[in-house]
């Protein structure tokens, strides 16, 4: 029953969508690098998987010139943001 709260906005010249999840905060430490290929969180992971699914986004955000992060939202949980340049029409 978690809910996870999404937003697009444009900050600067930056569209954002960002994710905000109600899990527990992401540790400092297990942060670093989580952007990296076969990457998990955590050795006791119940979730099944390669690690490769952030490490594309990363990609797919570093080829379109933007970025991704995470951090955590005190009392909320952890804020994945997507950002990519806002084009005009030229």
């Amino acid at each position: 029953d978690a809910r996870v709260r999404c937003r697009l906005t444009r900050e600067g010249d930056r569209h954002v969508i960002s994710g905000i999840d109600q899990g527990v905060p992401i540790a400092p430490e297990e942060r670093e690098g989580l952007f990296e290929p076969f990457r998990r969180l955590g050795r006791e992971s119940r979730t099944r998987g390669a690690g490769l699914g952030l490490a594309f986004v990363q990609a797919v955000m570093v080829r379109h010139q933007g970025s991704a992060q995470v951090r955590a939202v005190p009392g909320e949980g952890n804020e994945f943001r997507l950002e990519l340049p806002a084009h005009t029409d030229a």
